[in-house]
């Protein structure tokens, strides 16, 4: 099931690096548009499936609340919504 919300930005869980010229970018538009994809994190512990620049530019912008999508999902989704996503950028 899936769930949209608001979730502080420092629960978020995000393993992934990040590259720091993208973040920069995205940081730009955020600041000049606004957010408008919410990120997609995993329900049990809202480890971030897409969305680490995204996170990582509104961190650095200083937002204190992500718009989510939440999903209820075990470890094998879990991986495959992650490679799923990297595979689209």
């Amino acid at each position: 099931m899936r769930q949209f919300t608001t979730v502080p930005i420092n629960r978020l869980v995000n393993d992934v690096a990040v590259d720091p010229v993208h973040v920069r970018e995205l940081a730009d538009s955020i600041k000049a548009s606004g957010p408008i994809t919410p990120v997609l994190v995993r329900e049990e512990n809202l480890a971030l499936i897409d969305g680490f620049h995204r996170v990582a530019a509104m961190k650095e912008l200083g937002f204190q609340n992500v718009d989510c999508i939440v999903m209820g999902c075990d470890d094998e989704t879990f991986w495959d919504l992650r490679i799923m996503s990297a595979s689209l950028h």
